[in-house]
């Protein structure tokens, strides 16, 4: 179209896009001087504070900082200012300019505010923008059309009567597209209503629905009619009653089904709507956005976090449904007015997958984030599967219609809205009967409420989807088992109560916290390459060491493979230098060793005859043997307690290279803390009575739960460490909404 051509020439001497990068970059810069000022902040003492008369070296850096942050804040000022009136100045000429500028901001807002659409009434703020913006489109391509009653009109329309085919959309040089007037709107939207035929579908599940209440409605008033004085005094429902309340229950099912399929209806009307004229699709698609946020419930969901502990995150459903409806905005900005949304608020570069994914599945530092960040879409290859498999199943059917209630939501009510304002004084004032427009209120609210219900029920079938998909990424997998070791192992108990005798206590759930770590360490091994049998793989890294001794090792470590022989070597560099193989082998020979001396000084002791250990001056031949055996069984017990820790720490230091492996053998060490967990029967006393009789009884404890727990929680944070935060079901489906955004 010739205006929209004009209208990007006008962007283009303004210099629209290159003002809005410079507001973008330097707002950036304000945030991140002020992220840098709150670190200086926090290495200032309360002491170096109440000392106002002397300013420490950190006063001074954060008083520098501060005057940073200042200019950066006059700099960002002074960007957002030339960008809002080169805006302003362009959205005179055209103003889909101004729309185009407003939602788009609107947008970034809300993909810059985590918190917006996670909590109930985070985005309310957000929502009110979106209306406005609305309610801009509606004033100027849709200034004398009665929204609510042209839906009216084609949900009561008799679909026998044929529609032409629409013609060409008028322009104008000024809006791109000329006012529309009702008639039209209802003649284009009628014939889009009857080629889809989605509302003749749904008014014939309406008329069987409403076919089989008339009956049944019927049938209630006879059963009730039966129904008998004696039944309704005597307590305790009758046959009759019981008849009664099961036909009452039947009815309401059909009601609901009958109201379900005339909702359809009005969906239907609504897409048909969208479809008619580009500028009222742009308008009904802000309304959705900020009906889906008003349409936010909360919802929690389990997440590991950066210190090992189990805890709870917001589940990101309604952020999701919001940010599905905001993409659907902007199809609806670019469909009306293509290249202006590019051209006004140039969208971020795609994070480069191929330098993401050569770091692998985890981390080559085991350093937790501060305030970790779910991975971009596609960060590794693992993920881009898993993406691509979301792509293929029905969440995009799910988040689609989401999307068509909340647009319908939104116009039902902005409809509400100008019912309200109908309601006079007068009918306010007379409470005991509702007037025609207060009645109208009513079944309009009843409507909102039933659109929000199933706004939200989109959001968690998503979330269902979701879940269920996510069992076939081993990295998600690993997440979820460890979240289930946490709640199977909070939940381990024993018997309760108290007997006069000692008691059997045994440690229930046990089976489940173990099954959930075998899970874990399963897939460390089978998907990551780390390995099971620990002593296999030391003894073929220490041959490993023992041959390189002979020729000269290698300089560099091999590549970081995954198979087990990659791993061997890898292990055997990083000890290339230490005494580890010599320390294995002490420690092999020390164990047999030690076993011998003790079976020595076991024999030796029982060839020492009662007068040998009764004189007590001089040693038998027979003791002198006993204590030279047992010398040297304390000696080699000392040589394990020793080399044991050494090399434990020297092959945990080795294989910390390879976090998989470590995160394995540490899940073993978590295995057996939870198998050592028991229950106890405890002896317990207490006094009684006024002769303060002294009563015994026995309670059942369990020893070592509190060892597992903890160990559990270390092993969670090197986990967490090495892999980075395991996402929520809620933080993919918000990963999976926002790619179309970013």
């Amino acid at each position: 179209m010739h205006a929209l051509d004009a209208a990007r020439r006008l962007l283009d001497r303004e210099r629209v896009a290159e003002r809005v990068r410079a507001a973008r970059a330097a707002e950036e810069a304000v945030e991140a001087k002020a992220r840098e000022l709150a670190a200086a902040e926090r290495r200032i003492g309360w002491w170096d504070r109440a000392v106002f008369f002397h300013d420490t070296p950190d006063e001074a850096a954060a008083d520098a900082l501060r005057e940073e942050l200042a200019a950066l804040g006059a700099t960002a000022a002074e960007a957002r200012r030339a960008r809002d009136e080169a805006v302003e100045a362009c959205a005179e000429g055209a103003p889909a300019i101004g729309v185009v500028y407003r939602a788009e901001a609107a947008i970034g807002r809300l993909l810059s505010m985590s918190a917006v659409g996670r909590v109930a009434g985070s985005g309310d703020q957000e929502a009110a923008v979106f209306d406005r913006v609305g309610e801009q489109v509606f004033a100027t391509w849709l200034p004398d059309v009665d929204l609510a009653a042209v839906a009216a009109s084609l949900y009561r329309r008799d679909l026998a009567i044929p529609t032409a085919p629409p013609a060409a959309l008028s322009t104008d040089a000024r809006l791109v597209y000329a006012p529309i007037g009702a008639a039209e709107l209802e003649a284009r939207a009628a014939h889009h209503l009857v080629a889809r035929g989605l509302l003749a579908e749904a008014r014939q599940q309406e008329a069987r629905a409403v076919d089989r209440v008339a009956p049944l409605r019927a049938e209630l008033a006879e059963l009730e009619a039966a129904v008998g004085i004696w039944d309704r005094v005597v307590p305790g429902d009758s046959f009759r009653e019981m008849a009664v309340d099961e036909a009452q229950q039947r009815l309401e099912t059909l009601e609901r089904g009958a109201v379900s399929a005339a909702e359809r209806g009005q969906l239907a009307v609504v897409q048909a709507l969208t479809s008619a004229y580009p500028p009222l699709w742009v308008g009904l698609a802000c309304l959705a956005v900020g009906a889906a946020l008003r349409a936010v419930h909360t919802l929690e969901q389990p997440a590991l976090q950066a210190d090992g502990t189990l805890g709870a995150r917001p589940a990101a459903q309604g952020r999701a449904v919001a940010l599905a409806c905001a993409a659907g905005l902007r199809r609806a900005l670019d469909g009306a007015f293509d290249g202006l949304s590019e051209r006004i608020a140039p969208r971020a570069a795609q994070p480069d997958e191929a330098a993401s994914a050569q770091r692998g599945p985890y981390r080559a530092a085991q350093r937790p984030d501060a305030d970790p960040k779910p991975a971009a879409r596609g960060a590794t290859a693992e993920g881009r599967r898993f993406f691509a498999s979301l792509d293929e199943a029905a969440l995009r059917d799910e988040l689609g219609w989401a999307v068509v209630h909340a647009t319908a939501l939104g116009l039902i009510e902005r409809t509400r809205a100008e019912a309200d304002a109908e309601v006079s004084w007068v009918d306010r004032a007379i409470f005991w009967s509702d007037s025609d427009a207060e009645a109208e209120v009513g079944a309009l609210s009843e409507r909102i409420e039933l659109q929000r219900e199933l706004v939200r029920l989109r959001g968690y079938r998503a979330l269902r989807r979701i879940a269920d998909d996510a069992g076939q990424d081993p990295f998600l997998r690993v997440g979820r088992a460890i979240e289930r070791a946490h709640l199977a192992l909070g939940a381990v108990h024993t018997e309760a109560g108290r007997s006069s005798s000692p008691r059997s206590c045994p440690a229930h759930g046990k089976g489940e916290a173990r099954a959930a770590i075998d899970a874990a360490l399963t897939e460390l091994c089978t998907s990551f390459g780390a390995a099971r049998d620990g002593q296999r793989m030391i003894e073929d890294v220490c041959r490993q060491l023992t041959r390189g001794a002979t020729r000269s090792p290698p300089t560099e470590p091999p590549p970081a493979g995954t198979d087990y022989a990659s791993l061997v070597a890898r292990f055997a560099h990083a000890l290339r230098g230490t005494s580890f193989a010599d320390d294995v082998a002490r420690l092999n020979a020390a164990l047999p060793a030690l076993q011998s001396a003790r079976a020595s000084a076991t024999s030796a002791d029982a060839q020492v005859r009662l007068i040998d250990r009764i004189n007590i001056f001089t040693d038998s031949p027979a003791e002198r043997a006993r204590d030279h055996s047992q010398a040297l069984a304390a000696q080699h017990q000392a040589d394990l307690e020793r080399l044991r820790p050494a090399v434990r720490a020297r092959w945990r230091a080795a294989i910390a290279t390879h976090p998989p492996t470590l995160a394995a053998e540490v899940a073993m060490d978590v295995a057996r803390a939870i198998g050592a967990v028991r229950g106890v029967s405890v002896r317990r006393s207490r006094s009684r009575g006024k002769n303060r009789r002294r009563e015994v009884y026995y309670v059942c404890q369990l020893r070592g739960l509190a060892e597992a727990k903890g160990l559990l929680q270390t092993w969670t944070a090197q986990v967490v460490g090495a892999f980075g935060r395991f996402p929520s079901t809620g933080d993919l489906l918000e990963q999976w909404t926002a790619d179309a955004l970013r």
